[in-house]
C-alpha cells in the first residue's frame, strides 16, 4: 500500500505511475522471497492452514503468528523502507 501511495496512479496520474508502482511491488516481493523463500503463507506457516480449525489450533500452539509472522512483517518493513528511499 505505501508503495502505490507514493508510486501509484491515482486519480491524475499517468499509466507509466502504475507501471512503476507494480514494478516497484513485485522488487518487494522478490525480496521477501529472497529472505523467506516463499510469499505462501501456507508454506510460511510450515504447512499448518489457518483456514482450519486443526491448523489454527496448532499455529496458536506453537505461537506461530507471534514469533514467525512478526519477522515476516518486520522484513515486508525492511524491504518496503528501502524500496521508498531509492
Amino acid at each position: 500500500m505505501a508503495i502505490g501511495l507514493k508510486y501509484g496512479k491515482g486519480e491524475n496520474g499517468l499509466d507509466a505511475d502504475k507501471a512503476n508502482a507494480y514494478r516497484l511491488s513485485q522488487k518487494l516481493m522478490v525480496g521477501f522471497c529472497e529472505r523467506n523463500h516463499t510469499i505462501n503463507c501456507l508454506k510460511l506457516l510450515d504447512g499448518l492452514d489457518m483456514n482450519t480449525p486443526e491448523g489454527m489450533e496448532e499455529i496458536q500452539k506453537r505461537e506461530l503468528f507471534r514469533y514467525k509472522c512478526a519477522k515476516y512483517v518486520q522484513d515486508a518493513v525492511e524491504i518496503t523502507e528501502a524500496i521508498l528511499s531509492e
